[in-house]
């Protein structure tokens, strides 16, 4: 007797000391996945996610559950819930009584923790067997858990009709409010429906009978919970919403978030969107893709970032999420394309901030030839001498094929290592090689707004967000998406504020201007937008991105399937959108009219001078340049040099003809243009001609070489490419030699070239011809020599197969 003592007291300490180490509540819902609700940064429900096993199911902390529900649900279901271990033995003794003697109606007699136990172990409780392990799992609850945490999984768990459980998702379906809003009325009429779910589901108006009637029962029993209430007040009717109405906005900025950025138990993520301006921009691209049906655009994507917060306010997908035909749930906003011409800002950027370039530097836009890679305008034309700003803005190929070229010299500035440092996944640099300023790579729109928000934050590469801060901190699985911090610095303020100034510059299209004068009449005025378009190779993809006030705006339009069209090109495709979008942001107030880049961006100014150069060359100082203009420069790093094209000739002012300085007549001293042969070529099959220097008077022939050579620039090899290696196929003396291209510019007052392989003279020709040689096996040294005696060189090699 004395050792069954022991035993039972053994017993009872460990079942105290279990009792004691309860588990965390979180332990009870493990195994019940949650849906989310997403809401938008102003808390509009924006979507309720279904959990993994197809529930309406959201997890809420205890302390979120309103005092009114508590009562409520304890008050209807479980009166003694705090009195009891589990099990109400009295209710248990009157319920088999009733049921399995009387042979009435079944009654149940189940406490809130034999309710839990069922739904968590998914008991069929109405078989006797069952109900026994009911039982045992409820006392193992209750000595497992304290009363806080039963309750609150149960208020997670409970059914509230059809695929709806949890008193959260119940009451944002319902009554399209967070669970912790819930007024007291509203509360008991929530309350009452797990008793029998099915029958009081709300949905259905005949059930909304059943739960006022089974309401007023509650009240009833305990009036004194409910001060709020009155008898009278539980008359009203409520209104309920069905699970047909529960909100699916922004459908795939939604999927996105679930997919890429909440953890697996956050129920509410509010996130960084504003459902205001994501509708108004839905609107816009519906009313544009409307209109340009008749041309084959019919899918657009479309993302509004704030620059500052680095936030997404909006994000369309696609022109239309339901509609099949264009694949409408593929988000495009993610998908990779073809840039074209978007990155063009990026390289230029860095060419401001590595000193090669400012906007008004002169670049070349004409044909040239790089290890075997030619590269075309879109327009199949070559301007010539042209700005660096406008070179940009008209989205010339060339100039910025050379100007990506120029900065390999910089390690600290070379587009390749620009694009990896803004994590953009890049294959070998060889694989694009000089095609990458063309848009010859992959990129989403979100990796192009990230290298556009640099350009606003002054160099600083940032990190997009779509949770607010504390969505964020509640996040589980947090990635570095959603850190705010500079990964990185790739250029200065300084070529930031150039660039953002010139790109302001760049004129809307034309078909959209009249429909802007409509707010231009309204507003009197309309924002700066420094905006960029970009069309693919094969007119598969248009963009344009543009910025103004807080924002960064860019808008894809294209087909999923990568079909092409002549129309989509980016100026005449998405700039219209871009614009219609940025307008109905200035209507909305959402924008200031009057914003203006050189006030908004004044903190980025830096060093930034405005300086006066030569308005066809580009260079300071320029003596005999007809008309200066104005243009940013930085000083220390923008380029001071002179394109000695505006040369002091003296002139005999009796003949017109070339003075030298021992002339003993007469002269005055005139300016002549002295363009390089290829841009003078360029100029000629223009119709544009120039004045030539006139020949040296006959008294000055003796001097004429000496005055000359000191005038002179020096000529460059432009074909082949020093250290360029040639592959040759043998062939039959009958059949056509391999050749290589012998070409080169020099200076305007040029008149012949001769050139020399390895030092034997192989031929002469004018300075805008081609001479072509025919090479054996070897290395080469290719050797010019122009008119003037001045000599360049260049190193080949030749191999034969």
């Amino acid at each position: 007797m004395k050792k069954l003592r022991y035993i039972i007291l053994i017993l009872l300490l460990g079942f105290a000391y279990w009792h004691l180490q309860q588990s965390p509540a979180h332990n009870l819902l493990k195994g019940f996945p949650s849906g989310v609700a997403i809401y938008d940064r102003n808390k509009n429900l924006l979507r309720i996610s279904l959990s993994e096993d197809q529930k309406y199911r959201l997890i809420k902390p205890y302390q979120d559950f309103p005092l009114a529900l508590k009562q409520a649900t304890i008050s209807y279901e479980d009166k003694d819930f705090y009195h009891h271990h589990g099990v109400d033995l009295a209710a248990l003794f009157r319920a088999a009584y009733q049921t399995y003697i009387k042979g009435d109606r079944k009654v149940g007699a189940s406490t809130i923790t034999m309710q839990l136990a069922r739904l968590k172990w998914q008991i069929n409780s109405s078989a006797p067997l069952g109900k026994l392990k009911q039982i045992f799992r409820a006392i193992q609850l209750e000595a497992q858990y304290s009363k806080q945490a039963i309750l609150e999984a149960y208020l997670n768990l409970a059914p509230y009709g059809g695929n709806i459980e949890g008193a959260h998702a119940a009451s944002l379906i319902y009554f399209g409010k967070p669970v912790s809003e819930l007024n007291q009325l509203e509360a008991i009429s929530l309350a009452v429906i797990p008793q029998n779910p099915n029958a009081r589901m709300p949905e259905h108006q005949a059930n909304q009978r059943v739960i006022r009637k089974a309401a007023k029962r509650l009240y009833g029993n305990a009036p004194a919970l409910f001060e709020d209430l009155s008898p009278d007040s539980l008359n009203l009717i409520l209104s309920y919403k069905t699970r047909k109405e529960v909100p699916f906005e922004a459908p795939h900025f939604t999927q996105y978030v679930l997919s890429s950025v909440l953890g697996k138990q956050q129920s509410d993520a509010i996130t960084s969107l504003d459902l205001n301006k994501q509708k108004h921009l839905e609107n816009v691209l519906k009313k544009r893709i409307a209109q340009t049906a008749e041309f084959g655009i019919n899918n657009a994507s479309a993302v509004l970032l704030n620059h500052r917060t680095m936030e997404v306010e909006a994000m369309l997908g696609s022109a239309d999420f339901l509609n099949k035909h264009i694949e409408g749930q593929v988000n495009g906003t993610i998908a990779k394309r073809s840039p074209g011409s978007t990155l063009k800002p990026l390289l230029f950027a860095l060419g401001f901030d590595a000193g090669l370039i400012h906007p008004h530097t002169l670049l070349k836009d004409l044909p040239a030839r790089y290890l075997g890679f030619s590269p075309e305008n879109a327009d199949s034309l070559y301007i010539g001498p042209i700005s660096a700003s406008d070179a940009l803005l008209s989205s010339r190929n060339v100039p910025a094929v050379e100007l990506q070229k120029q900065l390999l010299q910089f390690p600290e500035f070379d587009f390749y290592n620009a694009l990896d440092a803004y994590g953009i996944d890049l294959r070998p640099r060889g694989y694009y090689g000089l095609a990458l300023s063309l848009g010859g790579m992959e990129i989403s729109m979100l990796e192009l707004l990230k290298i556009y928000a640099s350009f606003a934050n002054g160099g600083h590469i940032k990190e997009i967000k779509t949770l607010t801060q504390k969505a964020t901190q509640q996040a589980t699985q947090l990635s570095t998406q959603q850190n705010n911090e500079a990964l990185a610095r790739i250029f200065s303020k300084e070529a930031s504020f150039m660039l953002l100034s010139t790109l302001a510059k760049h004129k809307r299209p034309g078909a959209y201007q009249s429909h802007s004068n409509r707010f231009v009449a309204k507003l009197n005025s309309v924002p700066d937008i420094a905006w960029k378009t970009g069309t693919s190779w094969g007119f598969r993809d248009a963009w344009a991105v543009g910025i103004s006030g807080d924002y960064i705006l860019a808008v894809w339009v294209g087909n999923f399937d990568g079909k092409a069209n002549p129309s989509f090109k980016g100026f005449e495709a998405a700039g219209p959108i871009l614009f219609d979008m940025f307008d109905k942001l200035v209507q909305v107030d959402e924008i200031d009219s009057g914003w203006r880049i050189e006030n908004a961006f004044r903190h980025l100014k830096g060093s930034v001078k405005t300086v006066s150069v030569c308005q066809k060359t580009g260079d300071l100082n320029e003596q005999g340049c007809p008309k200066q203009i104005d243009t940013l420069f930085i000083p220390g790093k923008s380029p001071i040099k002179n394109a000695n094209v505006f040369r002091p000739i003296n002139i005999d002012i009796e003949t017109g003809l070339r003075a030298c300085d021992e002339f003993s007549g007469r002269k005055k001293t005139q300016y002549f243009e002295v363009w390089p042969n290829d841009i003078r070529a360029n100029f000629e099959s223009a119709g544009i001609n120039t004045r030539n220097i006139p020949d040296y008077h006959p008294t000055c022939k003796a001097h004429a070489f000496e005055n000359t050579i000191n005038l002179l620039s020096a000529p460059k090899i432009t074909s082949p490419a020093n250290g360029q290696t040639f592959v040759i196929r043998l062939q039959n003396s009958s059949e056509t030699q391999s050749k290589i291209a012998l070409k080169a510019t020099v200076d305007g007052a040029t008149k012949r070239l001769n050139w020399f392989v390895d030092g034997k003279f192989i031929g002469s020709v004018k300075p805008q011809e081609t001479l072509f040689y025919t090479p054996t096996a070897g290395e080469k040294m290719i050797s010019l020599s122009d008119d003037q005696g001045q000599v360049v060189s260049t190193k080949i090699t030749v191999e034969a197969i």
